[in-house]
C-alpha cells in the first residue's frame, strides 16, 4: 500500500512543471554557493601569501641593513637598527599570525568573514585584536556569506515546502485486522 502511494505521489510531482523549474533554480543556487565559497577561500589564500611575502621582504631588508652596518656604511640610531634587538622588534620585524582555511572551507564560509584569519603581530602599544578588524558593511555582515551551507540549511527546506505544498495527505490504512 505504501509503495503504491509513493509511486502515485512521485507521478504527481513529475507531472508538475514547478518541480523542474525549482530543480534548475536549486542547482544554480548550489553552483553559486560553491563558487562564492571557493572565491572567499582563494581571497584568504592570496592575502596569506601576500603576508608571507611581506614578512620575507622585511627580513631581507633587515639583513641588508645589518650587512651595511657591519661594513660601516651605515650608522643608524638604536631604534631603527636591525642589529639592536629593540630596533629590530620595533622597526624591522613584520610577523603575522595566520589561520589558513580548512580543506572544506569553501563549503561553509561560516564566520570566517567576521573573525580575522590574518593578524599582524606587533610590539607597538596599539597592537591587538581591536586594530586587526577591517571595516565592512554591517548589513552584509548580518546577512552572512552565501555558500553551500546557506543553501542547504535555509533554502533546501523552502525548496521542499514549495514542492510539497499541495500534495494530498496520506490516508491511513483502514483495513480490519483478522485474528
Amino acid at each position: 500500500m505504501l509503495i503504491t502511494q509513493c509511486k502515485h505521489e512521485l507521478r504527481q510531482l513529475a507531472a508538475d512543471r514547478l518541480l523542474y523549474a525549482l530543480i534548475v533554480l536549486f542547482a544554480v543556487l548550489i553552483a553559486y554557493g560553491l563558487w562564492n565559497g571557493e572565491r572567499w577561500v582563494r581571497f584568504q589564500e592570496r592575502a596569506i601569501a601576500a603576508a608571507h611575502q611581506e614578512e620575507a621582504t622585511a627580513l631581507t631588508r633587515a639583513k641588508q641593513q645589518a650587512e651595511r652596518i657591519r661594513l660601516g656604511q651605515e650608522k643608524p640610531r638604536w631604534w631603527s637598527s636591525s642589529t639592536d634587538l629593540r630596533g629590530f622588534l620595533w622597526y624591522h620585524l613584520v610577523s603575522y599570525a595566520v589561520k589558513p582555511p580548512a580543506p572544506l572551507a569553501a563549503l561553509a564560509v561560516g564566520q570566517s568573514d567576521l573573525y580575522p584569519y590574518l593578524l599582524k603581530v606587533d610590539t607597538g602599544a596599539r597592537a591587538g585584536f581591536t586594530t586587526a578588524y577591517e571595516t565592512a558593511n554591517p548589513r552584509k555582515l548580518l546577512l552572512g556569506p552565501f555558500d553551500l551551507a546557506f543553501v542547504i540549511i535555509y533554502l533546501l527546506p523552502l525548496f521542499i515546502l514549495a514542492l510539497s505544498y499541495d500534495l494530498p495527505r496520506p490516508i491511513p490504512c483502514l483495513r480490519a485486522r483478522t485474528m
